[in-house]
């Protein structure tokens, strides 16, 4: 004889919907759970350095001016792409782009980090903490200047007078009479041509040494 208690069946809605309810009460009282905090987004940190008097200073958050914390001077934070023709000075903490089709016809141009990947017809390039030269960029090496340099892939860069960084990492062709304080790492189809002095020299497997090679500190290698 058939059980004439009836079969309660549940759609799919109401099996989530239970298992939702379950989820935000407690197993053995049925009681709601207390909320569950929500997670604090943490700010944005960054370092900025003032491209008026070097200072470099911590900034929580986002922004797109704030003032320098030692000499006050109002900062731009906006990052630049140059696509054309352009003539005039540009300063920003952030980074500054040239593209390949660009021309920096002249202008003082200051940045956190520059790319130069086009040509720099006159005026200068200053990157406040790395310069990374592409393979299509065009320049007269007395007119960049930043402590740190990266040669990109493809780019075959040459100096005719001694250059001194602090790091240098190379993925192209680099050929000079180099003086580095800091570290020197050749990436993998990097190629270094000349006469080195570093404190720090890496290598990778792939990556080319045709050089004079001298591992000093920075004191010990001058005259």
């Amino acid at each position: 004889m058939a059980d004439p208690r009836k079969v309660k069946v549940l759609d799919s809605y109401q099996t989530l919907k239970a298992v939702r309810t379950a989820a935000d009460s407690d197993a053995v009282s049925g009681a709601p759970l207390p909320a569950r905090p929500r997670k604090k987004t943490v700010p944005t940190k960054q370092f900025i350095i003032c491209y008026e008097c070097g200072y470099t200073f911590q900034l929580h958050g986002r922004a797109k001016k704030v003032p320098c914390s030692k000499c006050r001077a109002s900062l731009d934070l906006t990052d630049h792409i140059i696509t054309g023709k352009w003539s005039g000075p540009l300063k920003t903490a952030a980074s500054i782009h040239i593209k390949p089709e660009a021309v920096v016809q002249a202008g003082d141009l200051v940045g956190k980090t520059v790319l130069l990947d086009g040509k720099l017809e006159a005026g200068t390039v200053r990157a406040l903490e790395r310069l990374e030269i592409g393979p299509r960029a065009k320049f007269d090496e007395g007119s960049i200047h930043a402590p740190n340099l990266l040669v990109g892939d493809e780019a075959d860069v040459t100096f005719r007078q001694a250059s001194q960084w602090r790091d240098l990492e190379i993925h192209g062709t680099v050929r000079a009479a180099v003086l580095a304080t800091g570290r020197v790492i050749i990436r993998s189809g990097g190629l270094l041509e000349g006469e080195l002095t570093a404190e720090h020299l890496q290598v990778e497997e792939g990556g080319g040494l045709r050089a004079r090679v001298t591992i000093a500190t920075a004191a010990s290698s001058k005259p």
